[in-house]
Protein backbone atom coordinates (compact mmCIF):
# COMPACT_ATOMS: atom_id res chain seq x y z
CA UNK A 1 0.00 0.00 0.00
CA UNK A 2 1.47 3.41 -1.21
CA UNK A 3 0.37 6.73 -0.32
CA UNK A 4 1.19 9.79 -2.08
CA UNK A 5 0.84 13.54 -3.04
CA UNK A 6 -0.98 14.35 -6.14
CA UNK A 7 -1.16 17.69 -7.35
CA UNK A 8 -3.82 19.04 -9.60
CA UNK A 9 -4.33 22.35 -10.92
CA UNK A 10 -7.16 24.92 -9.72
CA UNK A 11 -8.69 27.90 -10.41
CA UNK A 12 -6.75 31.71 -10.07
CA UNK A 13 -3.29 29.82 -10.74
CA UNK A 14 -3.57 27.56 -7.92
CA UNK A 15 -2.33 23.93 -7.42
CA UNK A 16 -4.34 21.73 -5.31
CA UNK A 17 -2.61 19.02 -2.94
CA UNK A 18 -4.51 15.61 -2.23
CA UNK A 19 -3.10 11.98 -1.01
CA UNK A 20 -3.30 9.26 -3.62
CA UNK A 21 -3.45 5.68 -2.57
CA UNK A 22 -2.80 2.36 -4.35
CA UNK A 23 -6.06 1.04 -3.21
CA UNK A 24 -9.51 2.04 -2.10
CA UNK A 25 -10.03 3.54 1.52
CA UNK A 26 -13.20 4.03 2.97
CA UNK A 27 -14.85 7.82 3.60
CA UNK A 28 -17.21 8.80 6.39
CA UNK A 29 -20.32 8.03 4.37
CA UNK A 30 -19.71 4.96 3.20
CA UNK A 31 -18.18 5.41 0.03
CA UNK A 32 -15.29 4.50 -1.35
CA UNK A 33 -12.53 6.61 -2.72
CA UNK A 34 -8.80 6.35 -3.71
CA UNK A 35 -8.21 9.80 -3.45
CA UNK A 36 -8.05 12.33 -0.37
CA UNK A 37 -8.06 16.12 -0.49
CA UNK A 38 -6.03 17.84 1.90
CA UNK A 39 -7.60 21.10 1.62
CA UNK A 40 -4.42 22.58 0.91
CA UNK A 41 -2.68 24.92 -2.46
CA UNK A 42 0.21 26.27 -3.71
CA UNK A 43 0.92 29.30 -5.61
CA UNK A 44 1.46 27.97 -9.36
CA UNK A 45 2.14 31.66 -10.70
CA UNK A 46 5.24 31.92 -12.89
CA UNK A 47 6.81 34.70 -10.78
CA UNK A 48 6.28 33.95 -7.25
CA UNK A 49 6.54 37.06 -4.84
CA UNK A 50 8.39 35.76 -1.68
CA UNK A 51 5.59 35.58 0.56
CA UNK A 52 4.32 33.05 -1.95
CA UNK A 53 7.46 31.02 -1.82
CA UNK A 54 7.54 30.76 1.61
CA UNK A 55 3.66 29.77 1.70
CA UNK A 56 4.40 26.86 -0.77
CA UNK A 57 7.70 25.74 1.03
CA UNK A 58 5.65 25.66 4.34
CA UNK A 59 2.11 23.58 2.91
CA UNK A 60 4.34 21.21 1.06
CA UNK A 61 6.19 20.44 4.26
CA UNK A 62 3.03 19.94 5.93
CA UNK A 63 0.97 18.08 3.57
CA UNK A 64 4.22 15.47 3.81
CA UNK A 65 4.06 15.35 7.23
CA UNK A 66 0.34 13.99 6.75
CA UNK A 67 1.10 11.79 4.15
CA UNK A 68 3.70 10.26 6.38
CA UNK A 69 1.04 10.06 9.52
CA UNK A 70 -1.52 8.80 7.35
CA UNK A 71 0.96 5.65 5.78
CA UNK A 72 1.91 4.72 9.48
CA UNK A 73 -1.96 4.98 9.88
CA UNK A 74 -2.49 2.39 7.00
CA UNK A 75 0.01 -0.14 8.57
CA UNK A 76 -0.99 -0.21 11.85
CA UNK A 77 -4.08 -0.72 10.53
CA UNK A 78 -6.30 2.30 12.22
CA UNK A 79 -7.08 3.90 8.44
CA UNK A 80 -10.16 3.29 6.88
CA UNK A 81 -9.02 0.85 4.27
CA UNK A 82 -11.82 -0.75 2.32
CA UNK A 83 -12.45 -4.33 3.03
CA UNK A 84 -15.24 -6.71 1.98
CA UNK A 85 -18.32 -6.65 4.56
CA UNK A 86 -17.23 -3.49 6.13
CA UNK A 87 -19.76 -1.00 4.35
CA UNK A 88 -22.66 -3.05 6.11
CA UNK A 89 -24.24 -1.13 8.64
CA UNK A 90 -23.53 -1.33 12.10
CA UNK A 91 -27.33 -2.52 13.04
CA UNK A 92 -27.53 -5.00 10.01
CA UNK A 93 -24.17 -6.62 11.51
CA UNK A 94 -25.76 -7.20 15.09
CA UNK A 95 -29.12 -8.31 13.71
CA UNK A 96 -26.74 -10.91 11.88
CA UNK A 97 -25.18 -11.94 14.58
CA UNK A 98 -27.94 -12.08 17.15
CA UNK A 99 -29.54 -14.84 15.18
CA UNK A 100 -26.85 -16.71 15.46
CA UNK A 101 -25.38 -20.11 17.57
CA UNK A 102 -29.45 -21.23 18.31
CA UNK A 103 -29.97 -18.31 20.65
CA UNK A 104 -32.80 -18.38 23.35
CA UNK A 105 -35.58 -16.52 22.29
CA UNK A 106 -35.21 -14.24 25.49
CA UNK A 107 -31.63 -13.52 24.36
CA UNK A 108 -32.66 -12.39 20.53
CA UNK A 109 -35.38 -10.20 22.28
CA UNK A 110 -32.72 -8.49 24.32
CA UNK A 111 -30.12 -8.06 21.55
CA UNK A 112 -33.18 -6.39 19.34
CA UNK A 113 -33.49 -3.93 22.22
CA UNK A 114 -29.62 -3.18 21.93
CA UNK A 115 -29.70 -2.80 18.05
CA UNK A 116 -32.55 -0.39 18.43
CA UNK A 117 -30.75 1.91 21.04
CA UNK A 118 -27.60 1.60 18.87
CA UNK A 119 -30.17 3.68 16.27
CA UNK A 120 -31.65 6.16 19.02
CA UNK A 121 -28.32 6.75 20.20
CA UNK A 122 -27.17 7.63 16.58
CA UNK A 123 -24.19 5.48 16.25
CA UNK A 124 -25.63 3.22 13.51
CA UNK A 125 -22.98 3.45 10.76
CA UNK A 126 -21.17 1.34 8.30
CA UNK A 127 -19.11 -0.97 10.40
CA UNK A 128 -15.71 -0.07 9.34
CA UNK A 129 -15.99 3.03 10.61
CA UNK A 130 -16.97 2.27 14.39
CA UNK A 131 -14.48 4.51 16.31
CA UNK A 132 -13.95 3.78 20.41
CA UNK A 133 -15.51 7.76 20.55
CA UNK A 134 -18.40 6.05 18.84
CA UNK A 135 -18.98 3.55 21.39
CA UNK A 136 -17.95 5.87 24.32
CA UNK A 137 -20.91 7.88 23.02
CA UNK A 138 -23.11 4.71 22.77
CA UNK A 139 -21.96 4.08 26.73
CA UNK A 140 -22.67 7.57 27.87
CA UNK A 141 -26.47 7.66 25.80
CA UNK A 142 -26.93 3.91 28.13
CA UNK A 143 -25.72 5.71 31.48
CA UNK A 144 -28.09 8.76 30.79
CA UNK A 145 -31.28 6.46 30.61
CA UNK A 146 -30.33 4.75 34.24
CA UNK A 147 -29.84 8.67 35.28
CA UNK A 148 -32.77 9.55 33.91
CA UNK A 149 -34.64 6.45 36.35
CA UNK A 150 -36.14 4.95 32.76
CA UNK A 151 -33.70 1.90 33.33
CA UNK A 152 -31.79 0.06 35.74
CA UNK A 153 -28.23 -0.17 35.75
CA UNK A 154 -28.47 -3.62 35.25
CA UNK A 155 -30.72 -3.92 32.25
CA UNK A 156 -27.86 -0.72 30.79
CA UNK A 157 -24.92 -3.50 31.70
CA UNK A 158 -26.75 -6.11 29.78
CA UNK A 159 -27.19 -4.49 27.17
CA UNK A 160 -23.55 -3.21 26.78
CA UNK A 161 -22.29 -6.71 27.59
CA UNK A 162 -24.38 -7.59 23.99
CA UNK A 163 -22.70 -4.61 22.10
CA UNK A 164 -19.36 -5.39 23.06
CA UNK A 165 -20.45 -9.41 22.53
CA UNK A 166 -21.05 -8.22 18.93
CA UNK A 167 -17.70 -5.80 18.62
CA UNK A 168 -16.02 -9.00 19.11
CA UNK A 169 -17.41 -11.00 16.47
CA UNK A 170 -16.82 -8.07 14.16
CA UNK A 171 -13.46 -8.26 14.84
CA UNK A 172 -12.69 -11.99 14.81
CA UNK A 173 -14.10 -11.66 11.29
CA UNK A 174 -11.97 -8.65 10.29
CA UNK A 175 -14.98 -6.08 9.74
CA UNK A 176 -13.38 -3.69 12.27
CA UNK A 177 -9.46 -3.30 12.42
CA UNK A 178 -9.17 -3.09 16.15
CA UNK A 179 -10.61 -4.88 19.27
CA UNK A 180 -12.31 -2.04 19.86
CA UNK A 181 -13.52 -3.84 23.45
CA UNK A 182 -10.09 -3.19 24.87
CA UNK A 183 -10.83 0.49 24.74
CA UNK A 184 -13.78 1.30 26.58
CA UNK A 185 -15.20 -0.15 29.73
CA UNK A 186 -18.18 -2.07 30.17
CA UNK A 187 -21.15 -1.01 32.67
CA UNK A 188 -20.59 -2.95 35.90
CA UNK A 189 -24.05 -4.50 37.23
CA UNK A 190 -24.60 -1.89 40.05
CA UNK A 191 -26.37 -3.37 43.25
CA UNK A 192 -28.31 -6.84 43.33
CA UNK A 193 -31.30 -6.42 42.07
CA UNK A 194 -34.19 -7.44 44.55
CA UNK A 195 -35.52 -10.80 43.66
CA UNK A 196 -39.66 -10.46 43.87
CA UNK A 197 -41.71 -13.55 44.80
CA UNK A 198 -45.10 -14.22 45.80
CA UNK A 199 -46.53 -15.83 49.15
CA UNK A 200 -48.50 -18.76 49.32
CA UNK A 201 -51.56 -15.91 50.42
CA UNK A 202 -50.49 -13.43 47.77
CA UNK A 203 -50.55 -16.16 44.62
CA UNK A 204 -53.69 -17.58 46.32
CA UNK A 205 -55.39 -14.31 46.21
CA UNK A 206 -53.74 -13.75 42.66
CA UNK A 207 -55.23 -16.92 41.06
CA UNK A 208 -58.75 -16.72 42.34
CA UNK A 209 -58.52 -13.09 40.93
CA UNK A 210 -60.85 -12.66 37.64
CA UNK A 211 -58.60 -11.29 34.53
CA UNK A 212 -59.09 -11.23 31.18
CA UNK A 213 -55.34 -12.60 30.70
CA UNK A 214 -56.34 -15.98 30.09
CA UNK A 215 -52.95 -17.44 28.86
CA UNK A 216 -51.00 -15.36 30.85
CA UNK A 217 -52.65 -16.95 33.90
CA UNK A 218 -52.09 -20.35 32.76
CA UNK A 219 -47.78 -19.94 32.03
CA UNK A 220 -47.78 -17.88 35.34
CA UNK A 221 -49.78 -20.55 37.19
CA UNK A 222 -48.06 -23.16 35.59
CA UNK A 223 -44.01 -21.77 35.69
CA UNK A 224 -45.40 -21.69 40.24
CA UNK A 225 -46.12 -24.80 39.99
CA UNK A 226 -42.84 -26.33 38.47
CA UNK A 227 -40.50 -23.62 38.53
CA UNK A 228 -39.43 -24.00 34.86
CA UNK A 229 -38.09 -20.96 32.95
CA UNK A 230 -40.24 -19.33 29.93
CA UNK A 231 -37.94 -20.30 27.76
CA UNK A 232 -38.65 -23.96 28.81
CA UNK A 233 -42.38 -23.23 28.97
CA UNK A 234 -42.23 -22.00 25.54
CA UNK A 235 -40.45 -24.89 24.03
CA UNK A 236 -42.39 -27.37 25.99
CA UNK A 237 -43.94 -29.79 23.38
CA UNK A 238 -46.75 -32.73 24.53
CA UNK A 239 -44.48 -35.30 22.84
CA UNK A 240 -41.80 -34.40 26.16
CA UNK A 241 -44.53 -35.00 28.77
CA UNK A 242 -45.20 -39.26 29.74
CA UNK A 243 -48.56 -39.65 31.41
CA UNK A 244 -48.66 -42.32 33.76
CA UNK A 245 -52.04 -44.00 36.07
CA UNK A 246 -53.01 -41.72 38.65
CA UNK A 247 -52.78 -38.36 36.89
CA UNK A 248 -49.15 -38.19 37.49
CA UNK A 249 -46.96 -37.63 34.61
CA UNK A 250 -43.56 -36.98 33.93
CA UNK A 251 -41.97 -34.46 32.10
CA UNK A 252 -38.71 -33.52 29.20
CA UNK A 253 -37.22 -30.50 28.50
CA UNK A 254 -34.47 -28.79 26.81
CA UNK A 255 -32.56 -25.74 29.11
CA UNK A 256 -31.29 -23.59 26.38
CA UNK A 257 -29.52 -21.38 29.42
CA UNK A 258 -27.34 -24.67 30.03
CA UNK A 259 -27.79 -26.40 27.07
CA UNK A 260 -28.65 -29.68 28.59
CA UNK A 261 -31.62 -32.11 28.47
CA UNK A 262 -33.73 -32.50 31.81
CA UNK A 263 -36.83 -35.25 33.17
CA UNK A 264 -38.68 -34.61 36.02
CA UNK A 265 -42.01 -35.38 37.39
CA UNK A 266 -44.76 -32.76 36.94
CA UNK A 267 -46.64 -32.02 40.24
CA UNK A 268 -50.31 -33.43 38.99
CA UNK A 269 -51.95 -29.59 39.57
CA UNK A 270 -49.89 -28.85 36.67
CA UNK A 271 -50.89 -31.85 34.48
CA UNK A 272 -54.56 -31.12 35.52
CA UNK A 273 -54.28 -27.48 34.28
CA UNK A 274 -52.57 -28.32 30.58
CA UNK A 275 -55.80 -30.40 30.50
CA UNK A 276 -56.61 -32.93 27.52
CA UNK A 277 -53.43 -33.74 25.41
CA UNK A 278 -52.63 -32.63 21.99
CA UNK A 279 -49.74 -32.43 19.59
CA UNK A 280 -47.03 -29.55 19.02
CA UNK A 281 -46.53 -27.20 21.61
CA UNK A 282 -48.24 -27.06 24.90
CA UNK A 283 -48.88 -23.74 24.58
CA UNK A 284 -48.69 -22.77 21.41
CA UNK A 285 -49.69 -19.01 21.80
CA UNK A 286 -47.16 -17.44 24.28
CA UNK A 287 -47.27 -13.84 23.28
CA UNK A 288 -43.95 -12.01 23.31
CA UNK A 289 -42.02 -11.72 27.28
CA UNK A 290 -42.93 -8.12 27.49
CA UNK A 291 -46.42 -8.29 27.30
CA UNK A 292 -46.62 -11.41 29.57
CA UNK A 293 -44.46 -9.42 31.91
CA UNK A 294 -46.91 -6.33 31.60
CA UNK A 295 -50.46 -8.64 31.65
CA UNK A 296 -48.99 -9.96 34.76
CA UNK A 297 -48.51 -6.94 36.81
CA UNK A 298 -51.70 -5.59 35.36
CA UNK A 299 -53.47 -8.59 36.91
CA UNK A 300 -51.57 -8.77 40.14
CA UNK A 301 -52.78 -4.72 40.87
CA UNK A 302 -56.22 -5.78 40.23
CA UNK A 303 -55.49 -8.82 43.14
CA UNK A 304 -54.54 -5.63 45.44
CA UNK A 305 -50.81 -7.15 45.01
CA UNK A 306 -48.19 -4.47 45.16
CA UNK A 307 -44.92 -5.95 43.58
CA UNK A 308 -42.71 -5.41 40.17
CA UNK A 309 -43.77 -8.96 39.27
CA UNK A 310 -42.09 -10.54 35.82
CA UNK A 311 -42.79 -13.76 34.84
CA UNK A 312 -39.65 -15.00 36.03
CA UNK A 313 -41.31 -13.99 39.60
CA UNK A 314 -43.11 -17.44 39.36
CA UNK A 315 -39.96 -19.23 39.40
CA UNK A 316 -38.56 -17.40 42.53
CA UNK A 317 -41.98 -18.11 43.92
CA UNK A 318 -41.74 -21.58 43.56
CA UNK A 319 -38.69 -22.29 44.90
CA UNK A 320 -39.57 -20.44 48.07
CA UNK A 321 -42.85 -21.95 48.60
CA UNK A 322 -40.68 -25.45 48.31
CA UNK A 323 -38.23 -24.17 50.99
CA UNK A 324 -41.00 -23.20 53.03
CA UNK A 325 -42.96 -26.64 52.68
CA UNK A 326 -39.36 -28.30 54.26
CA UNK A 327 -38.42 -29.64 50.72
CA UNK A 328 -34.38 -29.98 51.51
CA UNK A 329 -31.94 -27.48 49.98
CA UNK A 330 -30.31 -29.89 47.26
CA UNK A 331 -33.72 -31.36 45.74
CA UNK A 332 -34.72 -27.97 45.17
CA UNK A 333 -31.53 -26.78 43.88
CA UNK A 334 -31.90 -30.36 41.72
CA UNK A 335 -35.45 -28.96 40.65
CA UNK A 336 -34.87 -25.68 39.73
CA UNK A 337 -31.42 -26.95 37.37
CA UNK A 338 -29.20 -24.85 39.19
CA UNK A 339 -25.33 -25.53 38.50
CA UNK A 340 -23.93 -25.00 42.32
CA UNK A 341 -26.38 -24.91 45.30
CA UNK A 342 -25.20 -21.89 46.22
CA UNK A 343 -27.48 -20.21 43.88
CA UNK A 344 -30.61 -22.19 45.29
CA UNK A 345 -29.31 -20.81 48.71
CA UNK A 346 -29.96 -17.16 47.99
CA UNK A 347 -34.00 -18.25 48.27
CA UNK A 348 -33.26 -19.73 51.57
CA UNK A 349 -32.08 -16.31 52.73
CA UNK A 350 -34.87 -14.64 51.37
CA UNK A 351 -36.95 -16.87 53.17
CA UNK A 352 -34.77 -16.05 56.34
CA UNK A 353 -35.60 -12.99 55.99
CA UNK A 354 -38.85 -12.98 55.57
CA UNK A 355 -39.16 -14.78 58.72
CA UNK A 356 -37.54 -12.47 60.53
CA UNK A 357 -39.60 -9.83 59.38
CA UNK A 358 -42.95 -11.39 59.94
CA UNK A 359 -42.04 -12.26 63.20
CA UNK A 360 -41.77 -8.20 63.83
CA UNK A 361 -44.87 -7.81 62.97
CA UNK A 362 -46.83 -8.96 65.99
CA UNK A 363 -46.64 -6.37 68.76
CA UNK A 364 -48.71 -6.37 71.92
CA UNK A 365 -49.48 -3.19 73.42
CA UNK A 366 -48.52 -4.00 76.69
CA UNK A 367 -45.65 -2.97 79.12
CA UNK A 368 -42.54 -5.63 79.27
CA UNK A 369 -42.17 -5.21 82.93
CA UNK A 370 -45.48 -6.73 85.10
CA UNK A 371 -46.95 -4.05 86.62
CA UNK A 372 -46.67 -4.41 90.71
CA UNK A 373 -49.87 -5.83 92.20
CA UNK A 374 -52.25 -3.73 94.18
CA UNK A 375 -52.29 -3.87 97.92
CA UNK A 376 -55.17 -3.39 100.35
CA UNK A 377 -54.90 -0.73 102.52
CA UNK A 378 -56.81 -1.15 105.67
CA UNK A 379 -58.54 2.16 106.82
Amino acid sequence: MKVSILKRPLADNKIGLYLQYSKSIRKPDGKTTRREALGMFLHGDKRLTPEQRQHNRETEKVAEMVRAQRMLEVQSGRFGLSREGSGIMLSDYLTKASGMDGRAYSTKMAWKMMIDCVKAAGIDMPIGNLEVRHCSEFKRWMLARVKSGKWKQSTASHEMSYFRAGLRRAYREGLIRENLVERFDTIPMGPRAKIEFLTRDELTRLLQTPTKYSGTRKIAFFAALTGLRSSEIRDLEWKDIKDHEGGSAVMSYFQRKTKKSKSRPMPSQARELIGKRGDGKVFPHVIAQTHLNTQLRRWAADAGIDKHLTMHCMRHTFATLQLAAGTPLHVVSDMLDHSSIKMTEVYAKILDEAVAEAAEKIRIDAPIEQPAPLRLVKS
